[in-house]
């Protein structure tokens, strides 16, 4: 099975068909911080991207920003129309003020 390891977090990720598609999310959303950047990284540079997520967010930026805490998919497609997937987590927390 094919793994690769994630520059973002340190822990292998699986991809299929040869497609390595990594997903991290850059930050916690908190009463400070009101939006965070989502990454997606893939080894090919015409690589397309499309990002879903709760509250109907979709993007087909590489990096999009986002104010909504949860889960988030990117699918991956490269130059050659194979696809691979990877899911970010954004937390959030509250902060006493």
């Amino acid at each position: 099975m094919p793994f690769r390891l994630n520059p973002f977090t340190g822990k292998l990720d699986y991809y299929i068909g040869g497609v390595d598609a990594t997903a991290a999310a850059g930050g916690i959303i908190s009463t400070n911080i009101a939006t965070v950047q989502l990454f997606a990284n893939c080894s090919d540079v015409a690589a397309t991207y499309s990002w879903s997520g709760p509250s109907s967010f979709s993007s087909n930026d590489q990096n999009p920003f986002t104010s909504t805490p949860g889960l988030y998919t990117v699918t991956v497609t490269d130059s050659n129309g194979n696809t691979a997937q990877a899911i970010c987590s954004v937390p959030s927390v509250n902060i006493a003020t």
